[in-house]
């Protein structure tokens, strides 16, 4: 069996956190193919493995909906048995499915929608709500983690109950339990006396990155802010850590293959909020015990439950919440555990269940692979 996974971009520390689990459980018998809107780099080919394949020759994705790219595009999903796409910017696959589906034999297409992205920070698109209207016609399954983005699905995008399936972001609990080895990071130890303010995925964000080296000029000597991963914010991260005299407490240590014992090492989770963070990043941190410090932007309030209210501010009141937090050693600990406990229903084996029977579903078999 042949899968394809098409994202907008491929960040093992965004939205490809799950794709890369998903994979990693359905080795056997099945071949995955990746494709993406932005070029892929090689530090996230070789997170995903050497068994993963990378198609060159895959049309673009993104730009305007022509029928000509569309039906190029539905051409080269006809050679896999299922499609498996994630966000806004792999919606052309599902548009080549409504105009070209039964034309070109197109295998069935499962969408994700994880976070609305900037554009619709402040409300839907219109513009955007009537292309999914249009792109979800003749998907199998649209795939969702919050109640926000299903009351959306299920009101706005005129999509059916049946349809829709609500699957909550996944994370490796029993992995988060082990005690982190101080050298996990490359180039990276943490020292005795040392408190780490902590993001995945925030170098995709410049604006809400450069908030976060602002955050960290207001704290003592001892707070260092640690950014994993690639993104474009690099350089302004380190222009503006140097401007503030403190490229000493900056941190990119780069790619990570799995983040899962590198997160136990943060004392304090947080996210730059111009950019709503994965579902799976969020998941990780609670499993991992962490208490945060974040603007209130997308599920994160869903998902911290009672603790949100101690740990969500709007955008510009999060570098005073970062530093009450950093200051409060006993309620950190308090906020983490409560949130450690509600991540018990984001355990990766059951999400990957689920996942799977809606792969089972969409191909008409009693279980999948």
């Amino acid at each position: 069996m042949r899968l394809l996974h098409i994202h907008g971009r491929f960040d093992p520390l965004g939205e490809a956190m799950g794709t890369l689990a998903f994979i990693r459980a359905l080795w056997a018998g099945i071949d995955h193919a990746v494709v993406a809107a932005e070029p892929i780099t090689p530090e996230a080919r070789a997170v995903a493995g050497s068994r993963v394949a990378f198609p060159e020759d895959f049309p673009r994705l993104g730009g305007a909906p022509l029928p000509a790219r569309l039906h190029a595009i539905g051409a080269a999903m006809h050679e896999y048995d299922l499609v498996i796409t994630h966000g806004w910017r792999a919606i052309d696959a599902a548009l080549a499915v409504t105009l070209f589906g039964p034309q070109l034999a197109i295998p069935p297409v499962i969408h994700h929608e994880h976070v609305l992205d900037a554009v619709e920070a402040a409300g839907p698109s219109r513009r955007r709500t009537w292309t999914r209207r249009i792109a979800f016609g003749r998907i199998a399954a649209l795939v969702v983690p919050s109640q926000r983005i299903e009351a959306l699905a299920l009101g706005a995008w005129q999509q059916p109950e049946g349809r829709v399936r609500r699957i909550a972001p996944g994370a490796d609990l029993a992995a988060l339990l082990r005690k982190p080895r101080a050298d996990a990071l490359p180039r990276l130890i943490k020292r005795p006396g040392e408190f780490w303010l902590g993001a995945l995925g925030a170098l995709e964000d410049e604006a809400g990155a450069l908030r976060l080296v602002r955050a960290l000029a207001a704290l003592g000597e001892a707070w260092q802010l640690v950014l994993p991963g690639e993104g474009p914010a690099r350089s302004a991260i380190r222009a503006e850590a140097l401007r503030l005299d403190i490229a000493h407490r900056v941190h990119m240590p780069g790619a990570l293959g799995d983040p899962m014992p590198v997160i136990g090492l943060f004392d304090l989770f947080t996210h730059g909020g111009g950019i709503e963070p994965a579902p799976e990043i969020v998941a990780a941190a609670m499993g991992a015990g962490l208490a945060f410090a974040a603007p209130r932007i997308g599920d994160l309030g869903e998902w911290l439950g009672e603790g949100a209210a101690a740990q969500l501010t709007a955008p510009d009141d999060c570098a005073n919440l970062i530093v009450h937090l950093a200051d409060d050693p006993r309620q950190r600990p308090t906020l983490g555990d409560a949130s450690r406990r509600r991540a018990v229903g984001f355990a990766q084996d059951t999400v990957i269940a689920a996942l799977r029977r809606t792969c089972a579903d969409a191909l008409g078999q009693e279980r999948f692979p």
